[in-house]
């Protein structure tokens, strides 16, 4: 708690730097023997992140969340599918463009793409005023998947499947001839 009450710009900084170091310093904490106490600190970075509203932090989360599957699962492991998606509710509830973006890049690990699904899901439930708002943003994201229905870097039929989950737990009934066309 103490960390927190931090200057809030300067630790917003720190831990933006923390989250770029296990980036750049992935193959050294590679070579080390796995602690908790050494190797955790991403994760704790991005909590913070959360807990502090520091919606400026997306694209370093999201620059994270780029990097290949074998990096997610050492930084992130199965925390990936049970808390990433806190994180990025609480970064990126005013940036749905940007989680679009990120859902629609081609070559992103799948799980590190639902997440973005669950926070998005996450606003509709929570912010019902802008539960139109995420039913068009699944729709934008649906019917480029179907026009790039070729596309196997960008398609994922778990993605899909899971998104779909999504949807249904929004109860999104006016997405129904969307995700009919997109199966």
């Amino acid at each position: 708690i103490k960390l927190l009450e931090l200057p809030r710009e300067s630790l917003i900084e720190d831990l933006k730097k923390v989250v770029i170091d296990s980036i750049v310093r992935y193959k050294y904490f590679k070579m080390l023997e796995w602690q908790d106490y050494t190797h955790s600190f991403a994760l704790h970075a991005m909590f913070m992140l959360r807990e502090l509203k520091a919606e400026e932090t997306l694209e370093t989360v999201l620059d994270l969340l780029r990097q290949k599957e074998k990096f997610l699962n050492y930084w992130v492991g199965d925390l990936m599918t049970e808390y990433m998606w806190m994180i990025i509710y609480e970064i990126g509830k005013n940036q749905l463009d940007a989680l679009r973006d990120f859902i629609l890049e081609e070559g992103n690990f799948t799980y590190a793409r639902v997440p973005i699904s669950e926070a998005v899901c996450s606003i509709g439930q929570n912010f019902p005023e802008r539960r139109n708002e995420v039913i068009d943003w699944y729709y934008i994201v649906f019917n480029l998947f179907i026009e790039q229905k070729d596309n196997d870097k960008l398609l994922d039929t778990t993605l899909i499947g899971l998104m779909v989950g999504d949807v249904l737990d929004l109860k999104a009934t006016e997405l129904e001839e969307t995700i009919v066309k997109l199966y």
